[in-house]
């Protein structure tokens, strides 16, 4: 497990940082503070970017009753159903069709709309489960994938502010190390879910 203040420690020595934290929590130093500024925004948007098992959730979306939908008919297509967007969603990634092996056919449509109430989820699929990812602050789940990840959003982030005006660029290097970290995390959680396999075409079938 990797503490918050471990995390920044990473951050600032990716940048060159000789001093180390002591508590992010507390410590008074500029590294610190900075770190502390940012932190919780690059916790949450590493969580949104990319798929991690530890943050996915499915969950039975809150049917909005007698949703006034003719409000929207000008501007967006009606839909059959709107739904409450989950209070702990940072992500919303879709609705479950009921078919495993999803594609452009099976995938239900839906259109995520602000209204006065808060936002709100428009689709046609009555009973609708969504699948999306939550805020997770439990440092203990946090895969080293993640860990390196998280410090290197953060490492871009806080850049200018420590380096004064990271005069060498290592934000921008730290960003793209973010990406190559994340996509190969999401990678490697796809490869780790076997799908069942897709069943060969009529056309296929006819020629064997």
């Amino acid at each position: 497990m990797s503490t918050n203040t471990e995390i920044s420690n990473l951050a600032i020595s990716f940048l060159g940082i000789g001093h180390e934290i002591q508590d992010l929590d507390t410590d008074r130093s500029q590294e610190a503070a900075i770190c502390r500024t940012w932190f919780d925004v690059a916790l949450e948007s590493t969580q949104s970017d990319f798929l991690w098992p530890f943050t996915t959730k499915y969950a039975s979306l809150q049917l909005i009753e007698n949703a006034p939908m003719s409000e929207f008919a000008d501007s967006f297509q009606e839909w059959q159903y709107s739904y409450q967007y989950p209070s702990d969603c940072i992500s919303f990634r879709k609705i479950l069709s009921g078919t495993r092996n999803d594609n452009r056919q099976s995938r239900i449509p839906f259109e995520i709309i602000a209204s006065d109430t808060g936002m709100q989820i428009y689709t046609d699929m009555q009973f609708a489960i969504g699948k999306y990812s939550k805020k997770v602050t439990e440092n203990q789940v946090f895969s080293p994938q993640f860990v390196i990840a998280l410090a290197m959003r953060l490492a871009g982030y806080v850049a200018p502010g420590i380096t004064g005006g990271d005069p060498f660029k290592k934000g921008d290097t730290a960003m793209k190390m973010y990406q190559m970290e994340g996509s190969k995390a999401e990678s490697n959680f796809i490869n780790q879910n076997q799908d069942e396999e897709v069943p060969d075409s009529e056309f296929i079938r006819a020629r064997s």
